[in-house]
């Protein structure tokens, strides 16, 4: 960020399109204050590659609430699509208590402004937690909704918004992703991805039995009729809290999902065992780093971004305190591919 604080929770959520960086910082608070009117409003800092040289990636704006309200959170979910940016602020209660709502920013002469805000209706519950996740690609949109209440249970659901053509604002309701299982609890929707056909969705509460949010995730492919579930991802014997699909990534190859809970992020390849199997490809494991790593996730090509929103980090030189507890960091991989075998390092 242009500058460290320490409790920022700094890279909980991270998003990449083309040269476009956006990471955000949900515990940030506004102004110099730490818990008050204006604590925790959360903030959200955009990056563009080649802007500090060739290379290198380098802060252009920061996005803060224009309205800042106490534990607001802006931030706790980003995503960037060419040209359109929206972030999620699931505690803001403007309408009902903590109801949520997503601010969609429009780029227009290399300049980013706020073109509208959505709670994308809050039927089905007083706290969905609206912004908790969100997704766009092109002209389509997911917002997640985990503590959405319907069918007599907290089950969790997304919302599918499709833009509006003819006009710069407009991202109408257009269908909901529900869990093939609806298992009560299992926050169906705290994350969310999306690139063409395919939709990845996160249920970090679910329980298989004895391993209480264990988590799993599931991906929908939508066809001429519509949004369709296609298959779950899953891994076997995965422990009781490690919140697997607590953060989701997607690409045209690669499906990341992340278990902050072990520290760990899991990359499933679409062409691992035949065409669109989407079979577990690597384990990135950092639990020595610890952190809450695999928090946040996107990917890019053959880049990818996992965010570590509880990890401590250095303060500059001569500057107190030395160490900044939560100060959270955002790691960026490639994948390389040696003799046939694709293995992600950090850059």
């Amino acid at each position: 960020p242009p500058f460290f604080k320490q409790n920022t929770s700094y890279g909980a959520s991270v998003a990449f399109s083309g040269n476009t960086m956006l990471i955000g910082a949900p515990d940030y608070s506004t102004g110099d204050v730490g818990i008050g009117i204006t604590g925790l409003t959360g903030a959200a800092y955009c990056f563009e590659r080649h802007a500090g040289g060739l290379l290198e990636w380098a802060w252009v704006e920061t996005m803060e609430p224009l309205n800042p309200g106490f534990g607001d959170r802006l931030g706790t979910s980003v995503t960037v699509s060419g040209d359109c940016m929206a972030i999620g602020v699931p505690f803001e209660d403007s309408a009902l208590n903590d109801t949520g709502t997503v601010l969609v920013h429009s780029r227009r002469s290399s300049e980013w402004r706020m073109v509208e805000t959505s709670n994308v209706s809050t039927k089905g519950g007083s706290q969905p937690k609206i912004g908790r996740s969100v997704a766009v690609d092109r002209e389509e949109a997911l917002v997640g909704r985990p503590r959405d209440f319907y069918d007599g249970a907290e089950r969790g659901r997304v919302a599918v918004l499709r833009k509006n053509l003819f006009q710069e604002e407009g991202w109408p309701f257009a269908a909901y992703l529900e869990s093939p299982v609806a298992q009560a609890d299992e926050l169906f929707g705290s994350s969310v991805a999306i690139h063409g056909e395919w939709a990845l969705v996160g249920a970090p509460g679910y329980d298989p039995g004895g391993a209480p949010d264990a988590g799993r995730a599931y991906l929908f492919r939508r066809t001429l009729a519509g949004w369709n579930y296609y298959l779950t991802l899953e891994i076997p014997g995965i422990p009781a809290d490690a919140a697997f699909g607590s953060a989701v990534a997607l690409s045209e190859r690669w499906a990341f999902i992340g278990a902050p809970g072990e520290h760990k992020a899991y990359v499933f390849d679409r062409e691992e065992g035949g065409t669109d199997s989407w079979d577990l490809s690597t384990i990135i494991d950092e639990s020595a780093g610890q952190g809450s790593f695999g928090s946040s996730l996107a990917v890019h090509g053959n880049l990818a971004i996992i965010g570590a929103p509880h990890r401590s980090g250095v303060n500059s030189p001569g500057q107190l305190p030395a160490v900044l507890p939560d100060a959270g960091q955002a790691i960026v991989y490639r994948a390389e591919d040696v003799l046939g075998t694709v293995a992600w390092h950090p850059v």
